[in-house]
């Protein structure tokens, strides 16, 4: 039999009723106590119970004695509440000169002891999701500070964010099981900016060649020319004939490009020599590789090689007159004179009216350089 079902009020004092008895109920009584509400919204309820036991005895005196256990006024009833609550913090990745892989970056939010409290990779679209942080009833009430921080990784050509980011959250009991945890407005944004660069270059090199004579390092100049026809470079050649241009270097935004250009020898005054007028052209295709531009020369490149010949000649005239002794010339006096080279005749002539012998010129090229002796007579 149910006596009475109560509640407590706001101080948690239980508003137990006045029991009432008459010479009818003289005797024993025996009643048990206990919390009849649910579990529910974080309260876990008091599974106790009491049992009480209350002697009623006639007095006499128109009234009746009544007498229980010690504790009927201490029939309490200690409920327990838990709440808990979670929070993701997100963030967002960028990273400039080129497009952002999916889990390449790493983070880390750190509390306030120095532990990792949470940890997080991007997306492809440089969302940074941390996993959960949980809290508790203990948390009630209070503020943790976190540090998020990008790890250092090694990824070929990238500049890491080492920037710190300081995030707080505060916690809040909504009173029905659950926590209000929020990231708080003085908190800063968590966003990583990273920078992807990459660099080289290239050697145009070539060679140079003189036939004739010797070659002399920088008697040659060669021009480097761009695809608009902009003079890049001036160099000469060594004593061996090398060419070698200064390297040209490439930054990340001529990754897959090809650029075109031009070789030519400038042409000089020196003695004997026939300059060549080719134009040279070459193309080098340019290709990111991890961070590294590799610049290579295509099949369309042709090989910067430059020929010129080194020509001379000479010549040298004979002189001399022919006399008769004892009269003067005249226009029938004819002589035949002969210039030989060894065995081989050069030339036969002859005198003029005045005596003059008409020796010929004789011509040298660069294949007569030698001492050379003639016979006239």
């Amino acid at each position: 039999k149910t006596i009475a079902t109560v509640e407590n009020d706001a101080d948690g004092q239980i508003a137990y009723p006045t029991i009432e008895y008459t010479l009818a109920d003289v005797g024993t009584h025996t009643y048990t106590v206990k919390e009849t509400s649910t579990d529910g919204n974080g309260i876990t309820v008091d599974t106790n119970e009491y049992t009480v036991t209350v002697e009623v005895e006639d007095a006499g005196d128109g009234t009746l004695k009544v007498t229980c256990d010690d504790d009927y006024e201490a029939l309490n009833f200690t409920n327990t509440y838990e709440a808990t609550g979670e929070i993701v913090l997100e963030g967002a990745k960028t990273l400039v000169g080129r497009e952002l892989a999916a889990g390449e970056f790493e983070f880390e939010l750190i509390d306030e002891a120095g532990e990792v409290a949470a940890t997080a990779t991007n997306d492809a679209e440089g969302k940074i999701t941390f996993t959960k942080l949980t809290y508790d009833t203990a948390d009630i009430g209070k503020t943790y500070i976190y540090t998020a921080k990008e790890i250092a990784g090694a990824l070929p050509g990238v500049t890491y964010d080492a920037a710190p980011i300081t995030v707080k959250v505060a916690i809040a009991d909504n009173g029905d099981g659950t926590l209000k945890v929020t990231k708080t407005v003085d908190s800063a944004d968590i966003a990583f900016t990273n920078t992807y660069s990459a660099e080289g270059a290239i050697l145009l090199a070539g060679t140079k060649s003189l036939s004739g004579r010797a070659l002399k390092a920088g008697e040659f100049s060669f021009e480097l020319y761009d695809a608009n026809g902009e003079l890049l470079q001036t160099v000469t050649n060594d004593a061996k004939g090398a060419i070698a241009f200064a390297e040209i270097k490439y930054e990340l935004a001529d990754a897959g490009k090809t650029f075109t250009y031009t070789v030519k020898e400038k042409s000089g005054d020196l003695p004997g020599v026939t300059y060549d007028d080719a134009v040279i052209t070459v193309e080098v295709k340019v290709e990111d590789v991890g961070g590294k531009l590799i610049a290579t020369l295509t099949q369309n490149s042709e090989a910067i090689a430059f020929t010129n010949t080194y020509e001379a000649t000479g010549e040298i005239t004979f002189e001399g007159t022919k006399t008769i002794e004892g009269r003067a010339m005249t226009a029938n006096d004819k002589f035949t004179f002969e210039i030989k080279e060894g065995e081989k005749t050069i030339a036969t002539v002859t005198n003029d009216a005045d005596g003059q012998i008409a020796y010929p010129t004789i011509e040298y090229t660069l294949a007569d350089v030698d001492t050379h002796t003639y016979t006239v007579k």
